[in-house]
């Protein structure tokens, strides 16, 4: 019988090449082969220690973790978790061969992966039902404390009429000391091929193949990426004002995406299974060149999708110039009717961007996903006194000839640190 071999790291990875140096520091890329189990427990043991970094910040050591302690807390958390084993069990098992990897607890890597979800629920003292809890979330303090952890910006275009194969650029904004902590995976990932004849070894197939941004501890697909089937996709969070924690977490749900096929089905997947967090999922295909932007409303069941190529669109600010061919998404609402938090730093940047005529190539796109022009909250974030979060790093994808470039500076001033071919071969 064969022996079964175990993950193997690939040191250089031939699809990514480093364009310029960068003033930041440039991401890890970590480019594993095999099983999900192998390739998950390589990633957590290559990512270990920034792991224990993560999890010694302050939110999760002061707000989380004390409250998984509280009887609401761990109602939450084992719903959360049993909603992930029901509806996604290869998925949990990733997460617990990212946590053997890494030697942190299935716990506290599971905590990484449902952050929004866990802090949309602030202890009260005397609070014990999850009801009370989501009905506080409405409050002053807790409005402001999700507006500042408002993130990220995508731009979408289809500029010339009748063709498809657009432009797209997302800038990835988190908090301070992400930037550091967070690594692209490169990963293909093998699987039996069904019932093999008695006496013979199963033939071992490559069940996905993907490249995504990922933030330290999670799966992949909770920022960006893109699949060996060509689809490409992004995540803005929004900040709608009633969650669904009996919903799988919304980070589970973008990992399900990197295993799709087709935009169609990406689709299919958030009509079928909700999360538990709304959010705003960008998908692109290379070579079709389709653009299509969906909202999520996990407490409504209401999934909006909208093609960027058909789009009218109106204007989401008065003099906001939009056209059948372009659309810019940010932290709240845009099409969905349903309630979510006033997030000041989009409001700031969807106004910053009204000024511009829709874009027409990659360079209009880094001008835009580069302007500092607000110095409060400008759209290529920074940490200022009004806005805790920085751009970690910029994704320019070119969807007529299937490349994306990384800037890990500002775009608009700086020459992308990786460029990428779509496929991945």
């Amino acid at each position: 019988m064969p022996r079964r071999t175990s993950a193997v790291t690939v040191v250089l990875c031939l699809v990514a090449v480093i364009v310029r140096a960068s003033a930041n520091p440039v991401p890890l890329v970590i480019t594993v082969v095999g099983t999900r189990s192998e390739v998950a427990r390589e990633v957590g043991r290559q990512t270990a220690d920034r792991i224990a970094a993560r999890l010694g910040r302050s939110d999760i050591q002061q707000q989380i973790l004390p409250f998984l302690n509280t009887s609401a807390g761990r109602i939450i958390f084992d719903e959360l978790v049993n909603r992930t084993a029901r509806d996604f069990p290869q998925y949990l098992e990733e997460l617990h061969s990212l946590a053997k990897g890494s030697q942190h607890s299935f716990e506290h890597v599971f905590v990484l992966n449902a952050l929004q979800e866990l802090t949309s629920y602030p202890p009260t003292e005397g609070s014990s039902s999850p009801d009370r809890r989501r009905r506080e979330r409405a409050s002053v303090a807790s409005n402001k404390r999700r507006a500042t952890s408002s993130r990220c910006t995508d731009i979408l275009t289809q500029p010339y009429e009748g063709e498809l194969g657009g432009f797209w650029g997302h800038n990835e904004d988190g908090g301070v000391g992400d930037r550091e902590l967070n690594y692209f995976v490169n990963a293909t990932i093998f699987g039996d091929e069904g019932q093999s004849p008695p006496g013979r070894a199963s033939r071992r197939v490559v069940v996905e193949r993907f490249m995504a941004y990922s933030y330290v501890g999670t799966v992949a697909g909770l920022a960006y990426g893109w699949n060996g089937h060509g689809l490409v996709m992004s995540e803005n969070a929004v900040f709608n004002k009633v969650s669904n924690y009996r919903n799988v977490p919304t980070s589970i749900l973008g990992r399900a995406v990197m295993a799709m096929r087709s935009i169609d089905d990406a689709i299919s997947l958030f009509r079928w299974h909700h999360g538990s967090e709304a959010c705003n999922v960008n998908l692109g295909h290379y070579p079709s060149g389709r653009l299509v932007t969906m909202e999520v409303d996990p407490f409504n069941y209401t999934v909006s999708v909208k093609e960027v190529f058909h789009w009218a669109g109106q204007a989401a600010l008065p003099g906001l110039r939009q056209s059948p061919y372009f659309f810019i998404h940010v932290n709240f609402f845009q099409v969905l009717q349903s309630p979510s938090y006033t997030d000041v730093s989009s409001l700031h940047r969807l106004a910053t961007l009204a000024k511009y005529h829709a874009p027409n190539s990659t360079h209009d796109i880094r001008r835009m996903l580069g302007d500092t022009s607000d110095p409060q909250y400008p759209v290529y974030r920074n940490v200022t006194a009004d806005d805790d979060c920085q751009t970690l790093t910029t994704a320019v994808w070119d969807l007529r000839i299937g490349t994306v470039d990384i800037y890990n500076d500002n775009p608009a001033t700086s020459h992308a640190v990786f460029a990428w071919a779509l496929r991945l071969d």
